[in-house]
């Protein structure tokens, strides 16, 4: 996946939420039919990105499966979740996986009344906040749009807030590096994982 493809999805998802209804999914998809060069670029780009977190969860299922697999549970516990793994659990804990004494570890559990913590060693720190990253990117770039549009002076209509958002190339630079990077290392790490078993 090149940082072409990455940009046509960020912007695909964002200015669906800034079109607040829909219109912009409307509007690419009646382009698209239409035989418009970019739409079915942009279309393309959505397919190849939801392919690859499609093989990712495919991964994370077969550790699941494992007979007994921590890591599958916790994994799920992660890619299941609406809220990034930041919680910091302070003092000592075991780890989950280990099962090892450590301070100030990540609960990866889903932020519920009804779930008990879920501790997990803060040497999986990057791991575990790539595979939430990695696995739930469109519903990060929806809140991040959503906070974005917030931050926007209310008066603006629809084509200054696209074109605003398009303007933000550095941004979407860091996010393709931070989803290549942790995309890498999340799929490395299970099939790392899975090949020990």
């Amino acid at each position: 996946m090149d940082r072409s493809t990455f940009k046509d999805f960020v912007l695909c998802k964002a200015l669906d939420v800034i079109s607040g209804n829909g219109a912009y999914r409307k509007y690419l998809h009646q382009c698209c039919e239409n035989g418009e060069e970019w739409a079915q670029r942009v279309t393309a780009s959505v397919a190849a990105m939801n392919q690859l977190i499609k093989e990712l969860h495919t991964t994370v299922d077969r550790v699941r499966r494992l007979p007994n697999s921590k890591v599958g549970k916790a994994c799920c516990e992660i890619v299941f979740s609406m809220h990034a793994p930041v919680r910091v659990i302070p003092g000592w804990s075991t780890c989950f996986i280990t099962e090892c004494q450590a301070q100030n570890c990540i609960d990866v559990s889903r932020a519920t009344k009804q779930n008990q913590s879920l501790p997990v060693h803060p040497k999986f720190g990057y791991f575990v906040l790539m595979l939430f990253y990695t696995h739930r990117i469109e519903h990060v770039i929806r809140t991040f749009t959503k906070l974005w549009l917030e931050s926007q002076p209310q008066n603006s209509d629809m084509t200054e807030l696209t074109n605003r958002f398009q303007e933000q190339t550095e941004v979407f630079d860091k996010m393709y590096d931070r989803f290549s990077e942790g995309y890498a290392h999340v799929k490395a790490s299970l099939e790392t994982y899975l090949c020990e078993r």
